[in-house]
């Protein structure tokens, strides 16, 4: 837990800074690779298992998340990157392995909650937090000049209903998936991080026909 907890921690100070600085891409693109190589770095010094399965799920994740992203940017036109550092499709190059840290911390966070608290109260504490935490995320990211998002039902004039609605139905599928992660072989894994990624697309696509 300690290693989720630094990098988290990292995580927020820098999302800060880059907020109050209007830092932009290359922001939030070095606080992605230097997380990334933190959990990396980890997982090959303690050969931590688990962590080696959340980075093979997250990277499958993030790159199958990057339908989810061309819908929101070229179909509802509702998603808007801030210009520079490159494209994979219609996401910023860091988008993907951004998805893969956020994967590796929501999933190692929600597997301890299960191990601890059983299924059905972890999945109602990781449901709650992703709804409090994709408002406070939002917020640093429209002022880094990371993103923004337009012509949709507003929190705040920042974050859309859909996204909080859609980060709640993502989550709720992190305990069932993880199971399954854990459970299937090594180079299963990340056939199981292609799932997830699916189920963010149609998470997004129905809250966004609910509340969009």
């Amino acid at each position: 837990m300690t290693v989720i907890a630094i990098a988290i921690a990292y995580g927020l100070v820098g999302d800060i800074i880059a907020a109050t600085f209007t830092l932009g891409w290359p922001a939030v693109t070095f606080l992605t690779f230097s997380l990334l190589t933190w959990f990396i770095g980890y997982t090959i010094i303690y050969r931590d298992q688990l962590f080696a399965r959340l980075l093979l799920f997250g990277i499958a994740v993030g790159f199958a998340e990057l339908v989810s992203d061309h819908h929101a940017v070229v179909v509802t036109q509702t998603l808007v990157y801030a210009e520079g550092g490159g494209r994979i499709l219609a996401s910023p190059i860091y988008m993907p392995f951004s998805w893969c840290v956020l994967m590796v911390q929501l999933g190692y966070l929600t597997w301890w909650m299960t191990q601890r608290w059983g299924y059905a109260l972890a999945l109602i504490v990781i449901a709650v937090l992703g709804g409090i935490n994709i408002p406070t995320y939002e917020w640093f990211a429209y002022h880094a000049d990371f993103w923004f998002y337009k012509d949709a039902l507003m929190l705040g004039e920042v974050t859309p209903y859909f996204v909080i609605l859609g980060e709640v139905f993502l989550v709720t599928a992190l305990p069932g998936i993880l199971r399954l992660m854990a459970r299937v072989p090594m180079w299963a894994v990340p056939l199981v991080g292609i799932l997830q990624g699916a189920w963010i697309y149609l998470s997004t696509r129905l809250a966004y026909a609910l509340v969009g």
